[in-house]
């Protein structure tokens, strides 16, 4: 357990209970920050003698975004990714064209993420698609998925934040279920 005096200066920047040379007393003092910032609280109880329990408390994660639109011309495509992101407990919209996705896009107003090949048959493109719906809803990812995209036109589409990540046609398994959990982790901070 800890005096009193401990007990009111615990989370004090350099305060520490150690000897000179076994900590720097920032542990905790970073930990409450860290806890703070993301809306919790660290707490303690100490009896002396009976040792000292911390506890951090986290507000729980609502109304997390899930849904993710692939957009390909490709059914095989559309059905591949779909397995990837739904075995990780995300729903998936699938569209084969330009116009469908920008219908479905504007429907629903709960994607997580706009996943889009470069080159989608005939009329506009992947990249025209994703440029529409930073435009229409700057806060939703968009990633570019291609097997034939240049890399100039690939550098720049990450370059300028059009596209969040580059995805090639030959994706390791994974690789999408992982970028769809970054991305949701990366909204709820």
């Amino acid at each position: 357990g800890m005096t009193s005096e401990q007990r009111e200066r615990i989370f004090e920047p350099f305060f520490t209970t150690k000897t000179l040379g076994n900590g720097s007393g920032l542990g905790l003092s970073i930990s409450k920050q860290i806890v703070a910032q993301h809306g919790g609280t660290l707490t303690f109880t100490s009896k002396p003698q009976g040792g000292t329990s911390f506890t951090v408390r986290l507000p729980a994660i609502v109304d997390l975004k899930r849904r993710v639109l692939v957009v390909d011309d490709e059914p095989g495509i559309i059905r591949a990714v779909s397995r990837e992101i739904r075995s990780g407990g995300f729903d998936m919209l699938g569209c084969p064209d330009y116009a469908t996705a920008l219908d479905e896009f504007d429907r629903h107003d709960d994607l997580l993420a706009v996943v889009s090949d470069f080159r989608l048959g005939t009329g506009p493109d992947g990249l025209e698609l994703l440029t529409e719906a930073r435009r229409r809803r700057p806060t939703c990812a968009r990633v570019l998925l291609s097997g034939s995209i240049p890399a100039d036109v690939a550098m720049h589409a990450v370059l300028v934040g059009l596209a969040r990540k580059i995805v090639g046609k030959h994706w390791h398994p994974g690789e999408i279920l992982g970028i769809m959990r970054e991305l949701t982790v990366a909204l709820a901070v």
